[in-house]
């Protein structure tokens, strides 16, 4: 199941992506304003959007669904929301939503949000369980997220590591600047060099993996279908 999320949060977005992705996902993207979602779904198709109704810039979550609605009539929508009252939900009604998940999220919470979304769409999703992706010349695994080539194990920093799960996890779509640099460091001044330091060792590291950049947005894994026959997608 291809899905976006759109939520202003970093802490709850970043969350959102590693909870979708651990339950057999293929999230293809976060974004935190309309603009950028609307450029995105210009050349990509999304199968679900998780919508944030607050969200950055002039227009909010449920005009912005409202618009996505109208263009791309097949794609479903769940709300993420602060708000409980009524009236919000009403309004969200005009783009027929699947279902609403009140913050805070649990993993609970979007287990039984995924159930819905097979019940209620036709959609399908992996199972979880598949752990092993095959990337050109590698092998991933995704429950203890190690990297093998034909001579076993590469050694990667704690860094590598999690930047390398980061883009395998949403692979053939981009991982933002933000997203990167606030799962990988706490707090650190010129994070922007860094990341781009190590994605540099990445490359070197693995030069048979196409690791590319999005100017100004951030960084994606180009992987062909060919090459993640077992990957739950």
């Amino acid at each position: 199941m291809n899905i976006i999320i759109v939520e202003d949060e970093g802490i709850t977005a970043f969350y959102l992506q590693e909870t979708l992705s651990s339950l057999g996902c293929h999230v293809q993207g976060t974004f935190d304003n309309a603009k950028t979602v609307l450029e995105f779904l210009e050349t990509t198709q999304a199968e679900v959007v998780f919508m944030d109704i607050n969200i950055k810039g002039n227009m909010d979550g449920i005009q912005l669904s409202q618009v996505i609605y109208t263009k791309y009539p097949n794609v479903k929508f769940i709300f993420i929301t602060s708000y409980k009252d009524s009236q919000t939900i009403l309004e969200a009604q005009s783009v027929k939503p699947l279902g609403y998940l009140i913050k805070p999220i649990g993993e609970s919470d979007l287990e039984a949000i995924l159930m819905i979304i097979r019940g209620q769409s036709g959609i399908n999703f992996p199972n979880k369980n598949n752990e092993e992706l095959q990337l050109n010349n590698f092998r991933y695994d995704l429950k203890e997220k190690r990297l093998y080539n034909k001579k076993g194990l590469i050694t990667l920093s704690t860094k590598e590591q999690l930047c390398l799960d980061l883009l395998i996890k949403n692979r053939n779509s981009y991982v933002s600047i933000e997203q990167l640099t606030s799962a990988i460091w706490d707090d650190t001044n010129n994070k922007e060099n860094s990341l781009r330091e190590l994605i540099y060792r990445l490359r070197k590291k693995l030069s048979s993996l196409s690791i590319t950049t999005t100017p100004n947005l951030g960084y994606s894994l180009i992987v062909s279908d060919n090459s993640q026959d077992n990957c739950p997608h």
